[in-house]
């Protein structure tokens, strides 16, 4: 269940991501193993994720979803396969907490600190 968009304001972190753009219908076949390549990619360079994980959507249409899916991180990362270290950029961002029945809500604005 996803609460109400907000306009957040976020600080400069960086990040480790993996950027997808796939079928909208395969969302549940990559963000499992998305999220576990970032944790070993992170884990096995001695850094400690700072904020939980999320997705950044650069596209959303019938088809297709074009999108990085991303964990604030404690210092920056070396890249390693498909795990990218873009930071996350100062600024203003439309945020949504989602709320799953296995996980705590988890509040718009975590990106940025």
């Amino acid at each position: 269940m996803l609460d109400k968009p907000e306009i957040v304001q976020t600080a400069a972190r960086p990040a480790a991501v993996i950027r997808f753009t796939i079928p909208r219908e395969e969302i549940q076949n990559v963000m499992g193993p998305g999220i576990g390549e970032l944790m070993a990619t992170i884990g096995a360079q001695g850094i400690a994720p700072a904020g939980p994980i999320y997705s950044h959507h650069f596209k959303m249409d019938p088809r297709t979803f074009d999108f990085e899916l991303g964990i604030v991180v404690a210092r920056p990362i070396t890249a390693a396969g498909r795990v990218i270290a873009p930071p996350i950029d100062k600024g203003h961002n439309a945020a949504v907490a989602a709320r799953t029945p296995n996980r705590p809500l988890q509040r718009p604005g975590f990106a940025g600190g």
